[in-house]
């Protein structure tokens, strides 16, 4: 059975500078940090979409492994780039719009890398490994990745053949995926250090549950977010085959008051403190916006340094899945506005 999806609302931007690409077996793993850890990387304006526990807010983080297959643009024939990416993420709410910061991005190819690098200024090129075993009944028997990028040696391994789960604060799988997978909105520290807003469309997703066998995510650690040891006990595991994205030109993102600048991953001076380990049960099923405060970031010194130079087009692996008659992981049921897409103080609801 192909996976049924929802069609996307296209904004109507000249079509000349509008990107185009297949993303393919994004794996998303997702961990509870507290966000108070989080709150001092945003830029003013943003908000974290949070959840509360015993008076204390914890906020989602994300790495992420994926193919970019046949990035070009539109319209007409166009060159074409494939490549592997890896992006770290918290999950935010700028007045009605939902969406996702991005931390730091890992590319495959130095062309990815200068092109994105203009966007969001915390980009490297790295070299991938990415072994995929599919289930031919529908999922993912293995996923492993290793990503080396200078002395960062990040991995994963994963096995995903389940449909998803519903954790807390979740009332559904439905609205799980939809929350961590369904955003429109990409917000980032720019080259020149300007906040910007990155918008794409795509149509919703589906995925499977999966189960983390072991992970290291190197910039996780150095930014004071999550430490090795808790980095193997994720909040979330999910695969999503993948569907097409449409990417729009970056806008600025207005800021209500000035701010010193992004924080930057490759600080080796300043350590992670101790990670508080999310608890067990939860007193309160509701994610709530983190007080709306305006925030700065605050400017790291950053070490330059160089990729080892080996960039490797991703040929040997196996071929993109968007366009193949797969089994569906799951499919969506919502057909209007979700309560992720809406404010609402609503106990419960996705905020």
């Amino acid at each position: 059975m192909a996976t049924e999806r929802r069609s996307a609302t296209i904004r109507n931007d000249p079509a000349a500078v509008r990107g185009e690409v297949d993303v393919c077996d994004l794996a998303l793993i997702t961990y509870l940090v507290p966000a108070e850890r989080l709150e001092r990387l945003l830029f003013a304006g943003l908000e974290l979409q949070t959840i509360t526990w015993d008076e204390t807010s914890w906020a989602f983080v994300s790495a992420s492994c994926f193919l970019n297959h046949e990035f070009r643009w539109t319209p007409g024939p166009s060159p074409t780039w494939t490549f592997h990416q890896s992006t770290y993420r918290t999950y935010v709410r700028r007045g009605a719009d939902v969406g996702t910061f991005f931390l730091a991005s890992y590319v495959e190819t130095l062309p990815a890398a200068l092109g994105q690098k203009l966007g969001l200024a915390e980009t490297r090129t790295a070299r991938f490994e990415v072994d995929i075993d599919r289930d031919p009944a529908g999922g993912y028997r293995h996923y492993r990745a290793a990503i080396h990028a200078d002395k960062d040696r990040a991995h994963l391994e994963l096995t995903a053949t389940a449909p998803p789960a519903a954790p807390p604060p979740f009332d559904s799988a439905d609205q799980h995926v939809r929350f961590l997978t369904h955003r429109l909105h990409g917000y980032a520290y720019s080259l020149v250090g300007a906040p910007i807003d990155a918008p794409v469309v795509h149509d919703e997703m589906a995925a499977y549950g999966g189960r983390l066998i072991d992970a290291y995510f190197p910039p996780l650690e150095v930014m004071g977010l999550v430490d090795p040891e808790q980095q193997r006990q994720p909040h979330s595991v999910l695969v999503a085959p993948g569907t097409r994205f449409q990417l729009l030109p970056p806008i600025p993102a207005p800021q209500p008051r000035t701010v010193t600048g992004p924080i930057r991953v490759e600080d080796r001076r300043h350590r992670p403190p101790g990670y508080l380990t999310p608890p067990a049960t939860w007193r309160h099923r509701s994610l709530e916006p983190a007080g709306g405060r305006a925030r700065g970031g605050r400017r790291w010194e950053r070490r330059r340094s160089q990729g080892e130079g080996e960039v490797r087009r991703p040929g040997r692996f196996q071929a993109c899945p968007v366009h193949q008659h797969l089994p569906a992981p799951l499919r969506p049921v919502h057909r209007g506005p979700h309560p992720s897409d809406t404010p609402s103080r609503t106990a419960g609801q996705v905020r």
